[in-house]
């Protein structure tokens, strides 16, 4: 409704959000960065409703059970 496609909206939440923010050590996965993520079952670039299936969620390279905000601070 945006006007964004869907791989637009996940950049835009993902690494434009940490760009904005100034957070260098997120948004991006790659060697060297804290390693908050979740998996979905689909595919996000094609279609934003595979946010709704979360089959995974790691927070600092860990799995975790449930949401990301659930998870207890190291």
């Amino acid at each position: 409704m945006a006007g964004l496609t869907a791989g637009q909206a996940v950049a835009v939440a993902t690494g434009n959000a940490a760009d904005l923010l100034k957070l260098k050590d997120r948004g991006r996965i790659q060697p060297g960065l804290r390693a908050d993520f979740f998996l979905v079952e689909g595919d996000l670039s094609r279609s934003i409703t595979a946010v709704k299936r979360v089959t995974g969620v790691w927070r600092q390279g860990r799995k975790v059970a449930g949401k990301l905000m659930d998870a207890p601070a190291p």
